[in-house]
């Protein structure tokens, strides 16, 4: 060699295999102070391991890193077994360690700190001796499950209402599902659904939860307007501001013509009357709350029968969801709530709405403006108004009287019952039993079809 020019490369190699062939470098033990300790995203971690004279770069491979017993970091005295080994790239040795213990630690030790590490990990004391806190004490599983109910408590109890209440403000009230549309500003100017209340009644309970319960409130009252309306029942005045509903001392010759929740209704109506057939003040609701199982499934039973009629009629699946066909006639319930409601805002208005009141006063009774309604026709068709009062056999001043208390009557009646069976079963938003259907709930025989805005 003394004759050659070598490369650095070369002088490299060849001092790392000299290193290589030393049997006491393969295998050494090697003691000193840990310093420049540092771990690297690879898994490596490299050191420099020193003395009072002297310090040589070290390195541990991510592989042999498992094994450690204790956390490396500097100051700590170590001893490490290993191999001295030349970096040729960079031409300088390292010590490649293949295990480390701390200096003067054996075996015994090394195991009691485990135990006693092991031992605090399920203890409520630090090492130090401070209480831990909850979240130091409590496992992952319990932080999760606390996690949990925690947003759930938050989602409940602040966001979902929020939410809910963001879509109310700006009219996303309906299920897609059923309608088609969660915000309906379209108007309807006719009786919907082949002027079945019944249907009507379904696709507001189930249609929305912002009109379900006040729909099981008023469809009681619709119905007894439209007797009142029909000449089935009399309202006539009682002292200044009350009014006394008198039923026939027989039943009505078109029963044959009422379904079987309409008739079994105008039963409840008559029985809660008593032997004069008069249904004075409070009367009603008294006997409702005396016969209150029998008040709370007549409206599972009105929804089950509106569900028949709409099922028979295509408008909904065996799945209770509406149809093409079905949500487009099932909108018009929620449309003709919006002509009503927007009454005084039409500008076309002729002759051929006013053939239409009984229907609008019913189904407004129903959506729960039918005093609000019925103010806006006397308003707009003063004659009209007061021939059409005249046409059902009582004055203006009386039917207003009657609009007023036959809405707080049989709201009132149906609440009370379901406050007596509140301890109980009582109706449900989801609908109750199936029922028969047997004729419709229609009246006046009238005129689907109609405009929308």
């Amino acid at each position: 060699m003394e004759d050659e020019n070598l490369t650095v490369s070369q002088v490299n190699s060849y001092i790392s295999k000299k290193m290589n062939r030393d049997a006491k470098l393969k295998n050494i033990y090697v003691k000193g102070e840990l310093s420049n300790y540092k771990s690297y995203q690879h898994g490596h971690d490299y050191f420099t391991l020193k003395d009072e004279k002297s310090q040589i770069k070290g390195v541990m491979f991510k592989g042999r890193k498992r094994f450690l017993e204790f956390t490396p970091k500097d100051g700590i005295k170590v001893v490490i077994k290993g191999s001295v080994k030349v970096y040729e790239k960079n031409g300088y040795y390292q010590l490649k360690a293949n295990s480390m213990v701390v200096d003067g630690v054996g075996p015994y030790h090394i195991a009691f700190e485990k135990l006693k590490k092991k031992a605090f990990e399920n203890s409520d004391y630090n090492e130090d001796g401070t209480e831990k806190t909850f979240f130091q004490k409590a496992s992952w599983s319990e932080l999760l499950t606390l996690f949990g109910v925690a947003f759930c408590c938050i989602f409940f109890s602040i966001i979902l209402p929020i939410y809910k209440l963001f879509r109310y403000w700006f009219g996303y009230l309906y299920d897609k599902k059923l309608l088609g549309l969660s915000k309906i500003t379209e108007w309807y100017r006719a009786a919907p659904l082949e002027n079945n209340l019944f249907a009507a009644y379904y696709v507001l309970r189930k249609g929305s939860p912002y009109t379900s319960s006040k729909a099981t409130q008023n469809i009681v009252g619709a119905f007894f307007l439209k007797w009142i309306l029909e000449g089935i029942i009399h309202a006539v005045p009682e002292g200044k501001k009350g009014i006394n509903l008198v039923f026939g001392e027989h039943l009505p010759e078109n029963t044959n013509q009422m379904s079987v929740q309409e008739l079994e209704l105008y039963s409840m109506a008559r029985e809660a009357c008593g032997d004069n057939l008069i249904l004075e003040k409070n009367e009603f609701k008294k006997w409702s709350r005396k016969k209150y199982t029998k008040v709370t499934k007549w409206p599972d039973n009105a929804y089950a029968e509106g569900k028949s009629f709409l099922m028979s009629k295509g408008f909904l699946d065996n799945k209770g969801k509406g149809t093409e066909t079905g949500k487009e006639e099932m909108r018009h319930v929620i449309e003709l709530k919006n002509f009503l409601k927007d009454f005084t805002k039409i500008d076309e208005r002729t002759a051929m709405e006013t053939i239409l009141w009984k229907e609008y006063l019913i189904y407004a009774q129903l959506f729960g403006i039918a005093d609000k309604v019925s103010q806006q026709m006397a308003k707009l068709f003063p004659a009209e108004m007061e021939q059409f009062t005249q046409s059902i056999g009582t004055d203006h001043t009386t039917f207003m009287r009657a609009l007023t208390y036959n809405s707080s009557m049989t709201s009132s009646a149906v609440l009370n019952a379901l406050s007596k069976a509140s301890g109980g079963s009582s109706w449900s938003s989801g609908g109750g039993g199936r029922s028969s259907y047997g004729g419709g709930g229609g009246f006046s025989g009238g005129g689907h079809g109609g405009g929308s805005r």
